[in-house]
């Protein structure tokens, strides 16, 4: 069985106040996991004020983890949990609830907080057959965890986090600390949360989520009622109970499931056989068309015609240099041409991931792509500010959401050359321009260890030589650029496509583009701080349009008005 966990429980709040016990609680649960549930420590990621670099529990490592769940193919089992502070807005909209990282601010909510209609995003997109989250937050933090009451609206969210017709996912649970209007406290004497003092109990007791919300539920209550206080847990079940595996599971159980699987496998094997014949069919046909073809073109042959030589239109070299200045600051871009290319990753590839299928592409025009990201003295220069965390003129700007590039592009585009236009590239421009006519995994080879372009050199790829982590981006241009004279497009920063992200069409595609609509926009390249295998010239990330983090910038490309 597949299976991960991603527990957040932050004890330090700067700005809305520290708790106690948090740390501990999702400390405690991931060792129940580990030790009583056949998780290992592998499948366990967690994030508190304790644990340092990415997985330190600031807001954009939150949603960073979070938006990783999804690379995580075939999830049978998936739990996410969450313990801490949680604000609830007034207003019934969606987008006003939220739980808190250690950065939060209860004066920056929508750019500080973890709504929880993102979360439930999140959790659709990782596609788990059996989801279990669990959220001990939203309560007054002088005695509680929060600072207001989870709202009857956050209820109805938690609800639906995966709703009925999603057909990737088959079970969801979702348990909470307390009902709506009311809040969850901390217990001194196990120096934990009553709630997950509870769970911890329960969890050592049965395997079955619906025994634990059974057992919690009253002794929650009582504990609560003891101390003055009302708290009452509650769950929502999506689809039925799910079951956790564990060698003490009962034999009913195991019959089950072992029934379950063999009916899976006769299905799969059903499909095969005549995934077999469809095959076979199609062999004989394509050896019928392949001996026809041949006779007419031997027939052809046979005959003699005048060749007349068109006259080819001149078109301009790849890699051809335009440099074009935009408010005193040089810009150099790079001429891509029409052409064909294999879009994606072979099966055989390395680490490839299941969104990556390979397909044929035509780009019918030509595009110029800039050399190198927008860096922060270009940005600086159009808009009068730099978002970036990582300050330095030659050095890429970060932390803009696909929303603050159509913003920059709209007023960079007022002063753009006669007859052209500046523009995203398309998620297909971005990969024909990155490969520049190579079929390896980066456009210089199949090897990446943090020395060829910037990326966390201590996962390196295709090698088992550990390479430079810098830990920051690097100044554009700091590594040798592709065939066509591109810079940085391996590592440093991901950059935004135009596309909504969506799987790949079957078969060949001309002038590829993404769906009109969508939840996730698309970022390509692989960034300072992550894996090098994210840093394949097909590997496919994509987040909300709303996402700033410091290792997403941009490039742009110039393309002809049509």
């Amino acid at each position: 069985m597949k299976k991960h966990a991603l527990l957040i429980g932050p004890n330090t709040y700067p700005r809305l106040g520290d708790l106690r016990y948090a740390a501990q609680d999702a400390e405690a649960v991931g060792e129940m996991l580990m030790q009583h549930y056949d998780f290992s420590s592998r499948e366990v990621t967690l994030m508190t004020c304790k644990t340092r670099g990415i997985w330190y529990a600031t807001q954009n490592n939150i949603e960073d983890q979070l938006a990783r769940l999804r690379e995580i193919d075939d999830l049978d089992l998936l739990v996410v949990g969450f313990w801490g502070h949680g604000i609830s807005v007034p207003g019934g909209a969606e987008c006003r609830r939220y739980l808190c990282a250690v950065d939060t601010s209860d004066q920056r909510l929508e750019k500080t907080g973890i709504s929880l209609l993102a979360l439930r995003e999140y959790v659709e997109q990782a596609g788990a057959k059996n989801t279990c989250l669990i959220l001990d937050c939203c309560q007054n933090h002088a005695v509680g965890r929060g600072i207001t009451q989870l709202s009857k609206e956050d209820r109805d969210i938690l609800a639906d986090i995966l709703p009925k017709e999603n057909p990737l996912l088959r079970k969801a649970v979702v348990l909470n600390s307390c009902s709506f209007g009311e809040r969850a406290y901390e217990w001194q004497e196990r120096e934990h949360g009553i709630f997950t003092a509870h769970l911890l109990d329960a969890m050592r007791q049965s395997s079955r989520i619906t025994d634990w919300i059974e057992y919690i539920q009253p002794r929650v209550h009582e504990t609560a009622r003891n101390m003055g206080h009302s708290q009452n847990p509650f769950a929502n079940f999506e689809g039925g109970d799910i079951y956790f595996p564990t060698s003490e599971t009962s034999k009913p159980v195991r019959e089950s499931l072992l029934a379950e699987a063999e009916a899976m496998v006769a299905e799969a094997e059903k499909k095969q056989a005549e995934a077999s014949r469809i095959i076979a069919d199609a062999e004989q046909e394509r050896i019928r068309i392949i001996a026809e073809a041949k006779r007419e073109a031997d027939a052809i042959k046979a005959k003699k015609y005048p060749v007349i030589q068109p006259k080819a239109k001149a078109e301009k070299q790849a890699g051809k240099r335009k440099v074009i200045t935009i408010n005193g600051v040089e810009c150099p871009f790079r001429w891509c041409p029409p052409g064909t290319f294999m879009m994606g990753s072979p099966e055989d590839e390395k680490d490839r991931l299941n969104n990556e299928t390979q397909h044929q592409v035509t780009l019918t025009r030509g595009f110029w792509m800039l050399e190198t990201p927008v860096t922060q003295e270009m940005y600086r220069s159009v808009m009068g500010k730099n978002p970036s965390y990582f300050q330095g003129d030659k050095l890429p700007v970060e932390k803009v959401s696909w929303e603050d590039c159509q913003e920059f592009i709209a007023e960079l585009n007022k002063s753009a050359p006669s007859g052209y236009k500046f523009v995203l590239p398309t998620e297909a421009q971005w990969e024909y321009a990155c490969r520049a006519g190579t079929t390896t995994p980066y456009h210089f080879g199949s090897t990446l260890n943090g020395d060829q372009a910037n990326c966390n050199g201590n996962y390196p790829y295709g090698t088992a030589t550990k390479g430079k982590y810098l830990q920051t981006t690097s100044e554009v241009g700091s590594y040798p650029a592709n065939a066509w004279g591109l810079y940085d497009m391996h590592g440093n920063v991901y950059e935004w496509c135009s596309d909504w992200y969506s799987g790949y069409p079957n078969g060949d595609v001309t002038d590829l583009v993404g769906p009109s609509t969508s939840s996730f926009r698309v970022l390509r390249g692989g960034c300072w701080c992550d894996l090098a295998r994210t840093c394949r010239s097909a590997y496919r990330y994509y987040v909300v349009p709303s996402f700033r983090l410091s290792f997403i910038g941009l490039r742009l490309s110039l393309v002809r008005e049509k």
